[in-house]
């Protein structure tokens, strides 16, 4: 048997492990093609604003069908410009945001028919934030922040929702002193309204909200950093639950030197969260950290210590699915250069390695990440190649390993690419980002890597099987990495480590699950296993004393299967059975058949015997005459014992002697010798006299 995969995990260092970055294809019970799904040729947005031939996409978020894109494009007149763009299947479609001047920034898609995307209008020193939401058909846009009090700056960086009714935007604005503060506005389905948040925290006068996440239970997390005075930053989170805001630090349990920056954040529920950003150790090196939220604290750890040889490293993006979560950052190798990173998080331990290892790679950095799943992640990112072109990558991740690929690589004639966000729907991964048509030319570009269905998966035979057989499940199909689960839901069946059993008779409905993995959607199939009744073992006859005909004789049974109750049936005619016991009327042989019924998984079962009963022996038979010499002719004889019926014949001997009606008699002088037997009788056996001698004489 081949026995399913078991993730690698190789050997930890500070509490983290490297994890083996070549490609593998592992056998499992199913055998599992290996084909990859080839993504699609990138499309372009906002060309035809585009006069000054310079845009580029900064994030996309995708739904289910429709996916929304946000950027910059700059007009002819050498203004940027924040677009908008939205595909709802067919095609993107571009609307440049109703501004002078300014920046897309972050977009995000709840639903099909609901979108919302913000950014900064303006130019420094004067910027205002702008949302804008789509409501399937067009979008509306306006200002945020105008109830902070704001002065003239105000800045998105971050932006979530979980429904059309609950959305978040994160980032900074300069108060009333003059002084840089994170701020937050919620919107509920209507209304924006903005707030400050973390400002005790903040003393130095420079905060900022990086990253926001909204849980399905209403609350809404922000994270960031604040300046707690003399250089000194040090990250923070917010947590709006039930309309009331609540702040705690972040990354104090590592840091030696009160320095650190969360920059992103995700929050299943309330007590529910993960968070990235890079935080200061005692050294003083930089490090990638993570953190998970309880509900009360934080509880930190640095991400990637081993990789970070010259101590500069942090965590841009962090995705979470229900089951794991996966980060992508940068590190420091020890030549100096900033490497793009990858970790996964499953059962509460981070596994990180490089990714983005594309020929002639010298330097880079991850920028997104979306999981689906355990199983199903994409990364997007940037490298800097030999000759000094930036390349953009993406990175797959198959539940075992990270696969790389030159994003725009056919495009980029001007060597200035990279993939700036990835969004992932239940159909398709969209990674946005820009690259260089030529040395003066740089686009905006989304590109799609559809969701392949896997190979059909197919169980192997036999599917009729014995019951308490132990089934090992195994099959063919699938594709990507080999993960399959097993399940079964039936009455009396069971499976573990892919082996199937079953304690009772029927069907065993076996389901095989080959989860979603890279760019592969979960396939699964069911297979019907029957489990039929097993013979049991023969059945042996013994009796418990000697067989004699009259006597009940007890009958044991050995064999079977555990039964304690048989049955007993006979055809010989002198004979029967009754509660357990053989008994015959008439010496001789019966024919005796043992049966057990038909219990749990076993068929019935029966054995024969035969055995032969002997018979009971009669009484002595005494034989007597009236007298043993006489001058006449004829004695009488008597006749007592014996047993059962009476049914006496005689043997005489003696010249001239007769022996009719119990009288012996003969014709001359002589001695009669005679003996009186009694015959064989229902359950006696013949039985005899001695001889008796009878002397005739006249003389």
């Amino acid at each position: 048997m081949r026995h399913r995969f078991s993730r690698l995990r190789a050997a930890s260092v500070s509490g983290v492990a490297l994890v083996a970055l070549t490609a593998a294809i592992v056998a499992g019970p199913f055998s599992v093609s290996a084909a990859s799904a080839d993504p699609s040729a990138p499309t372009t947005l906002a060309d035809a604003y585009n006069g000054g031939s310079s845009a580029s996409t900064a994030d996309d978020s995708c739904a289910t069908t429709t996916c929304a894109a946000v950027g910059t494009f700059t007009t002819s007149a050498l203004t940027t410009v924040p677009f908008v763009s939205v595909n709802t299947g067919t095609s993107w479609v571009t609307t440049p945001v109703p501004v002078a001047s300014g920046t897309g920034t972050v977009v995000q898609c709840p639903s099909d028919s609901f979108c919302v995307a913000a950014g900064t209008s303006g130019s420094a020193p004067s910027t205002t934030a702008w949302v804008g939401t789509w409501n399937g058909q067009a979008w509306q846009f306006s200002p945020v922040t105008g109830d902070l009090g704001a002065t003239s700056i105000s800045a998105v960086t971050s932006l979530s929702c979980s429904s059309s009714t609950q959305c978040a935007l994160g980032g900074t604005f300069v108060d009333a002193n003059g002084l840089y503060q994170g701020f937050v506005s919620l919107f509920d389905g209507n209304v924006w309204s903005s707030t400050p948040v973390a400002t005790s925290l903040n003393p130095g006068g420079d905060g900022q909200v990086l990253g926001i996440s909204c849980a399905s239970d209403g609350s809404c997390t922000a994270v960031g950093y604040v300046s707690t005075g003399s250089l000194s930053y040090q990250g923070f989170s917010d947590q709006y639950v039930n309309g009331t805001w609540t702040t705690a630090l972040i990354g104090t349990d590592i840091s030696m030197m009160a320095s650190s920056v969360a920059t992103s954040v995700v929050c299943s529920v309330a007590n529910s969260c993960e968070v990235g950003g890079y935080v200061t150790d005692a050294t003083g090196a930089q490090q990638a950290l993570v953190g998970a939220w309880s509900g009360t604290s934080w509880t930190d750890q640095a991400l990637g210590t081993t990789l970070n040889v010259d101590g500069l490293a942090t965590v841009t993006a962090l995705s979470c699915s229900a089951s794991s979560c996966g980060a992508v950052g940068n590190f420091l190798d020890g030549n100096g250069q900033s490497q793009p990173f990858a970790a996964n998080l499953e059962g509460g331990h981070w596994t990180a390695g490089p990714i983005g290892q594309l020929s002639g790679e010298t330097s880079g950095s991850g920028q997104s990440v979306n999981c689906l799943s355990t199983d199903q992640c994409v990364a997007g990112g940037y490298v800097i190649d030999s000759a000094g072109a930036t390349q953009a990558f993406s990175s797959v991740f198959d539940g075992v390993t990270w696969t790389d690929s030159a994003l725009f690589a056919q495009q980029n004639g001007g060597g200035n690419a990279q993939a700036s966000a990835v969004s992932c729907s239940s159909q398709q991964c969209v990674v946005a980002g820009t690259f260089a048509a030529s040395l003066t030319s740089s686009q905006a570009a989304v590109q799609s890597f559809p969701l392949s269905a896997q190979s059909p998966l197919v169980f192997a035979g036999p599917f009729t099987n014995p019951a308490l057989t132990s089934v090992n499940l195994n099959g063919s199909g699938g594709s990507g990495q080999s993960l399959e689960q097993f399940s079964t839901s039936s009455t009396g069946c069971s499976i573990t480590n892919g082996t199937l059993s079953a304690t009772t008779l029927g069907p065993c409905v076996v389901t095989v699950t080959n989860p979603a993995n890279g760019l592969y959607t979960a396939a699964s199939a069911q297979q019907t296993y029957t489990f039929t009744p097993i013979a049991p073992a023969s059945l042996a006859i013994h009796a418990t004393a000697r067989p004699i005909a009259g006597t009940p004789l007890k009958l044991t049974v050995v064999g079977g299967n555990g039964q304690t109750s048989f049955s007993y049936a006979t055809t010989t005619p002198w004979c029967r059975v009754r509660d357990g016991a053989l008994s015959s009327t008439v010496p001789g042989v019966c024919v005796v058949t043992a049966q057990a019924a038909a219990t749990g998984v076993y068929q019935a079962g029966s054995g024969t015997a035969s055995f032969t009963f002997a018979a009971v022996a009669q009484q002595p038979l005494r034989l007597t005459a009236t007298q043993t010499r006489t001058t006449g002719r004829s004695v009488r004889l008597s006749i007592t014992g014996g047993s059962g019926l009476r049914h006496i014949t005689y043997t005489v001997g003696g010249a001239s002697c007769h022996v009719a009606a119990g009288v012996v008699s003969a014709t001359r002088d002589t001695t009669c010798s005679v003996r009186a037997h009694n015959l064989s009788n229902g359950k006696y056996g013949p039985v005899s006299s001695s001889t008796l001698y009878v002397v005739f004489s006249r003389k």
